[in-house]
Parts: structure tokens; sequence; C-alpha cells
């Protein structure tokens, strides 16, 4: 009997060994996640591109989610989105946004905001489970030119079954009193914590909307929400501008994770990377492009190695000879004012 009992608790082992192997494997292998960043140094105020590729046993997927984080030189939140890698976005989600909206002091719905003014958004979000979720919902928000003007929580919390909230949160950011006018932008993401540079992943479609910043608040009709074109399958990218001055400048981290729950086992990916973000024009390396700078690229103008008036640090454009492109290149990153870690 006591033989028989423990070549039992052995088989029993043995399968428990092999299914948690087979598990690991589904979570490990099969889905794959790249990301990579169009350049690697790029200087304040340019548009970063963000892109990568999503396949499940090399094969692209056209209906995945692909949860994107970017954190500055200080480890500070700058971004958080998600984004489809295709336009196949069809299944059934655990939890989801129904919608998003702007608003104001009171939080009544407001399409307009001046500068200086606080901003604030209502959420509706939904739990299409008959278990509870635990979910972090999350608004990035962006200026009319791509610049980052914040990314904050604002809910964290654990939605009953089939529970429907509205939730909303003011002010969630102040507009700058120098913000461009135009139509700006704001997207809600709904993730399972932690962050994803932890982990947390999303659980549904971002959901997007449009607001102006103006002068005088005018009546007009709401501006539509922005719209993005659609990306090849498997594929998936975002895009962001540092400013021109006060950007943070030192290495970025972008992370980004998967989560596919399509086939007999919920698949997980994560992978990473960074870039740089300078004033390349700052010749003196002061934080700052201006006259000194231009000064000491034009002192160095038509210098080349061996040459009395040849300074390195003028070589913008480093190809050992000061030119014109190194001219252009200071002069471009002209006014362009950063703050180091």
């Amino acid at each position: 009997m006591a033989k028989h009992a423990v070549r039992i608790a052995m088989m029993f082992f043995l399968v428990s060994l092999l299914a948690l192997s087979s598990l690991q494997l589904a979570y490990s292998t099969p889905l794959s996640l790249t990301l990579s960043t169009i350049k690697q140094v790029y200087s304040a105020g340019d548009r970063i591109a963000i892109n990568g590729n999503l396949t499940l046993n090399q094969n692209p997927v056209s209906d995945g989610l692909v949860t994107i984080q970017v954190n500055d030189a200080r480890g500070y939140l700058r971004i958080l989105r998600t984004r489809p890698t295709g336009t196949n976005i069809t299944r059934r989600w655990s939890v989801e946004i129904l919608n998003i909206v702007p608003v104001g002091l009171s939080l009544e719905p407001l399409y307009q905001f001046t500068r200086g003014s606080g901003i604030g958004f209502s959420v509706t979000i939904r739990n299409n489970d008959l278990t509870p979720h635990t979910v972090n919902l999350a608004i990035c928000i962006y200026y009319p030119d791509n610049v980052s003007l914040r990314t904050a929580s604002i809910w964290n919390g654990t939605l009953s079954a089939n529970e429907t909230i509205l939730t909303s949160s003011f002010p969630l950011a102040t507009i700058s009193t120098t913000a461009p006018l135009g139509t700006a932008a704001a997207h809600a993401t709904i993730i399972r914590p932690p962050l994803p540079q932890d982990g947390g992943f999303a659980y549904a479609p971002e959901k997007a909307v449009a607001f102006n910043i103006v002068t005088t608040i005018t009546p007009s009709p709401p501006p539509l929400p922005p719209t993005f074109a659609p990306t090849p399958d498997g594929t998936f990218n975002i895009t962001f501008s540092t400013p021109r001055v006060n950007a943070r400048l030192g290495t970025y981290t972008v992370y980004a994770t998967a989560f596919y729950p399509v086939g007999p086992y919920p698949y997980f990916a994560s992978t990473s990377t960074t870039f740089t973000v300078m004033i390349i024009g700052d010749v003196n390396g002061d934080g700052k492009c201006d006259i000194k700078d231009i000064s000491i690229v034009a002192k160095a103008f038509g210098s080349y190695p061996g040459h009395p008036n040849w300074n390195p640090i003028a070589d913008l454009y480093p190809d050992m000879k000061i030119d014109i492109r190194d001219v252009v290149t200071v002069a471009k990153d002209y006014g362009k004012t950063g703050i180091y870690p």
C-alpha cells in the first residue's frame, strides 16, 4: 500500500510539473513583442515615434493590444497609451471604457478651455465579467502640438461583477498660460495593475476625446475625436513631442506589454527600450541653445582637424568638418532650453 501511494504521488507530481511547464511555455515563447524608436537621440521639441510588432508563433497578431508606458529621465510617467495591432479589434473585453468626457469645475461636460484653466474628465467603465476585477484608469493628455501635458491615474479600485461606474476627476491638469491654441486630445487607458514597467497590461482598447484650447469661450459644437491611420496587422505605433522650452533632458525608458487571451492559453509578452532627449545645438552644454552656441560654431566655421580654428564641440553634424550643416543644426535648435535630471 505504501509503495502504491508513493507511485500515485509521483505520477501526480509529474502530471502537475508537465502542466506547469506547458503553462509557462504558453506565457513565454509563442507571443513575441518588439519595440523601437525611429532614432536613438532626439532634440528637444522633436516628434518622437515609437513602434513595434506583435506576433504569435511568428504570425502577425491582427487583433491584439499593446500597452505603452514612457518614463522621462527622472523616472516620471509621461505617457500611458494602448494601441491596437490591426483593425480587427472586436472581441469581448472583460473590462472596457464606455466613454470619456472633458469636464469643468462643476463636472459639467466642457469642450473649450482657456489658457491657465484647470481641466478634468469623467469616464464611464464597465466590468463585463461575473467576477470582480482590479483596475487602474489613467488619462494621457496632449496639447495641440502633440506635447504631453500630463498622464495621471483618475481611479484605482475593484469593479464588482457586471458593475458600471462613472468616475470624475477635476482638476486633473492645468493648461499652461503659454499653451498653443487649437484642438487637443486626451486618451483613457484601463489596465490591470501594476503599470507596464512591472507587468501590467490593458484590459481593452483606449478611448479618446478632443477639446479646444481657446482665448475666449464661445458657443461651438464639440470637436471630433482624434482618428488614427490603421497600421499593418501585427504592428503598432504612437507619437508625441517634447517641449522646446524646459524639456526634460536625458534618457527616457519605454515599456510595452501585450496580453493575448485568445486560444487555449492566455499569452503574455513584455519588452523595453530607451532613447535620449538632448539639445543638439547646445554646444557649450549649459542646457540652452543661444547666441553663445552660434558664436562657437561661427568661429569654427570652415575648420577641420589640424586647422587653427578647429573646435570639435562645434562639429554637430559629426563629419570632421565645420560647415553649413553644423550651422543649420545650431540654428534649428536656437531658443530651446532643457532641464537635466
